[in-house]
């Protein structure tokens, strides 16, 4: 339709087809090995802008993606577990890599939200929706010793502000 003929800055890039210059790599740092492959591209991409690099999507590029190839399907987001690693690994990425200013506010807001998303799932009847959000803050509480090591790292390769990074979310409302 239109929106996504063009080569264009963007947030993130999914891993299955994603090319990183070695320079982006060394700057950045590689991706953090306690995410699955689908789970650390949010956080690996957030880092590569905070070192002042870019974000590309190239929509006329093409790739098969071997695994799913070889299996004839994809993993959708419905599949069991997924709601888990993906509020694991958002959540992660901005206890990572937004400045402490930013984190100030932005976490109980983020907090707030997970909980009326917890909620609106228990009482949809989807409690196995509601309880990976339950396991994947409480899997980030247990493991926040290995995150600020890690947003140590992130926040001194920063070579952007947040405003640069925040231009690339989606819309709060």
């Amino acid at each position: 339709q239109g929106q996504y003929d063009a080569v264009r800055e963007v947030l993130f890039v999914s891993s299955g087809a994603m090319l990183v210059s070695r320079g982006a790599w060394s700057r950045a740092g590689g991706p953090d090995e306690r995410l699955r492959s689908g789970q650390w591209e949010l956080d690996f991409s957030w880092r590569v802008r905070l070192s002042g690099l870019r974000v590309l999507v190239n929509p006329r590029a093409v790739a098969i993606h071997r695994r799913a190839g070889e299996l004839g399907e994809r993993a959708g987001t419905d599949a069991p577990g997924s709601r888990y690693l993906a509020e694991r690994g958002g959540l992660m990425a901005l206890l990572k890599n937004y400045r402490l200013l930013t984190l100030l506010w932005i976490l109980p807001l983020y907090a707030i939200q997970a909980v009326v998303r917890f909620l609106v799932y228990l009482f949809s009847r989807h409690a196995d929706r509601a309880f990976e959000i339950a396991r994947a803050w409480g899997w980030n509480i247990a493991h926040i010793p290995g995150t600020i090591r890690r947003r140590f790292r992130a926040q001194r390769g920063r070579r952007v502000r947040d405003r640069e990074v925040v231009r690339f979310m989606a819309p709060a409302g």
